[in-house]
C-alpha cells in the first residue's frame, strides 16, 4: 500500500475577496465546491476574477486534467464531489476549500482520477469528513488515503485509457445536449420573434396551454433504499433533461406506486424541480423523462411537478418554454417561502407566456419534440455508459480484470 499524499503533489485554492468578483463575461471562472458535481464541473452560477489580474495568482490556475475535490461537503447524497478538469473548464481559478492533485512521477494523471473516483476512496472520505454542520476534509486527510495497488505506469496509462474512451464519449454526449439545448431555445426564440434572451410579449397564462400539473407522493415513513419498488424522483434528480447528478435512487414500494393516483410518468414528461433553493431564494430546475432518461420506469415525489401540454403545444415546445431564461426568472420571482423556497400550483399556473397559438411556433414542435427525444437518449446512453464504467472501474483497480499493456500502448 502507498500512501496517497507521496504520489500527488497537493494545492488548496486561493481566499478570492468578493469584492473582487466581477461580472465580465471576458473574466476568469474560479472555482469553487459548489461548482463541482459527481465527476464533472458545473458552471452555472460561476463567480469570475478579473482577466488583466490573473498574473497575480498563476500558481491556481487550472490545467486540463487536473483533479480537483471540494474539502467542504465533500460527499453529499449524489456522491463525491470530484472531476477531472476538461478543455471546456479551462480557464479556471481554484478557490478556497478546493484542492488540485497533479501526479508526481511514479502515477499516471488518468490513473489517478481513476482512484479519486473508486469507491474505496469516497467510503474513505466519507468515514474520515469531520464536522457536523459543514462537513469537511482537510489536506493530510486527503493525503493519508493508502493506494491498494499500484501497477506499473505503462499498465496504469492503459488502464486510464480504458477508461477515457468511456468518460470521452459521455463527455461527447454532454456537450450534443449542450448544443441542442442551445438550437431548441433558439429555434423558439425566433419562432416569437425575439432574441433568445430576450423577454417575449407575455399575453397568456401558462395554465392555459396545460392538461396535467400534478405532483405525487412518498408513503409515511420515507422512501426506500434498498433498491426495491418503483423509484421515485425527487428534487435530487432533477437537473436538465438528458443530464443528472444522481446515480441511486430512493424507491417507494410497488404497491403503493399502484395505489397513486397522481405522479406516474410518460415519456416526454416535463419535470420542475418546485420546491428548493437556498434560504429565501428559489432555484428552479425544468427536466424530462423518457426514452430511458433518467431510468425505463418512475413515479415523482411532492417535490416536483409534471407537466403535460395540451394538443396545440408539443412536450418539446413546452420544456424549451419553461426553460427560457424569462420564465426562469418569473419562477424565482414567484417563489416563495423562507426556509424551503418553492412555487405553489396557482403561482405555476398563473405564470405568464407568449401566445403560444401563432404559426410560427406550431411549425417548430414536431422538431423540438424530436430534439427532445435526442436529449434524452442521449442522456439513457451516458447513464448506462457510466454504469459499465462504474462496474469496470473496480476490478481494473484491482487486477482482477488485467489490461493488455502492449495491445493498449500500440
Amino acid at each position: 500500500m502507498t500512501r496517497l499524499g507521496d504520489l500527488v503533489d497537493m494545492t488548496f485554492g486561493f481566499a478570492f475577496k468578493s469584492a473582487e468578483f466581477t461580472d465580465s463575461r471576458e473574466a476568469v471562472r474560479l472555482l469553487r465546491g459548489d461548482n463541482i458535481g459527481q465527476g464533472r464541473l458545473r458552471w452555472d452560477g460561476a463567480k469570475r476574477f478579473p482577466q488583466e489580474r490573473v498574473g497575480e495568482v498563476t500558481k491556481y490556475q487550472l490545467a486540463i486534467g487536473d483533479v480537483v475535490l471540494a474539502m467542504d461537503r465533500p460527499w453529499i447524497e449524489a456522491g463525491l464531489k470530484y472531476s477531472v478538469v476538461r478543455s471546456g473548464d479551462v480557464p479556471s481559478l481554484l478557490v478556497q476549500r478546493v484542492a488540485r492533485l497533479r501526479a508526481k512521477p511514479a502515477l499516471d494523471q488518468g490513473y489517478l482520477a481513476a482512484v479519486i473516483g473508486s469507491k474505496e476512496f469516497m467510503d474513505y472520505i466519507v468515514g474520515t469528513q469531520t464536522g457536523s454542520a459543514v462537513p469537511h476534509i482537510s489536506g493530510g486527510q486527503i493525503g493519508d488515503f493508502q493506494v491498494d495497488r499500484l501497477p506499473p505506469l505503462a499498465e496504469q496509462a492503459a488502464i486510464a485509457r480504458i477508461l477515457g474512451v468511456i468518460d470521452d464519449k459521455i463527455e461527447s454526449n454532454r456537450r450534443s445536449i449542450a448544443l441542442i439545448e442551445e438550437l431548441g431555445a433558439s429555434l423558439l426564440a425566433n419562432a416569437l420573434g425575439r432574441e433568445t434572451s430576450e423577454v417575449p410579449t407575455l399575453t397568456e397564462q401558462l395554465d392555459s396551454i396545460l392538461t396535467v400539473i400534478e405532483s405525487g407522493s412518498r408513503p409515511r415513513g420515507g422512501a426506500l433504499t434498498d433498491g426495491s419498488g418503483v423509484i421515485s424522483l425527487g428534487a435530487e434528480s432533477i437537473q436538465s433533461a438528458g443530464v443528472i447528478n444522481t446515480k441511486t435512487f430512493k424507491s417507494v414500494p410497488s404497491d403503493y406506486a399502484a395505489s397513486m393516483k397522481r405522479g406516474h410518468l410518460a415519456n416526454a414528461d416535463v419535470l420542475v424541480y418546485k420546491d428548493g433553493g437556498t434560504p429565501g431564494k428559489f432555484i428552479p430546475h425544468v427536466s424530462a423523462f423518457g426514452f430511458g432518461f433518467p431510468v425505463e420506469q418512475a413515479v415523482i415525489n411532492e417535490h416536483v411537478y409534471r407537466v403535460r401540454a395540451d394538443g396545440r403545444v408539443s412536450q418539446g415546445t413546452l420544456y424549451w418554454l419553461l426553460s427560457s431564461s424569462w420564465m426562469d426568472d418569473e419562477m424565482r420571482r414567484r417563489g416563495t417561502g423562507a426556509a424551503i423556497p418553492g412555487i405553489n400550483s396557482t403561482n405555476f399556473r398563473e405564470m405568464p407566456i407568449p401566445n403560444m397559438a401563432n404559426k410560427a411556433v406550431q411549425e417548430i414542435g414536431a422538431t423540438l419534440d424530436q430534439l427532445l427525444e435526442r436529449v434524452l437518449r442521449l442522456g439513457t446512453e451516458s447513464r448506462r455508459l457510466g454504469s459499465i464504467r462504474d462496474a469496470l472501474l473496480p476490478e481494473l483497480l484491482s487486477g482482477r480484470i488485467r489490461v493488455p499493456v502492449e495491445e493498449s500502448a500500440a
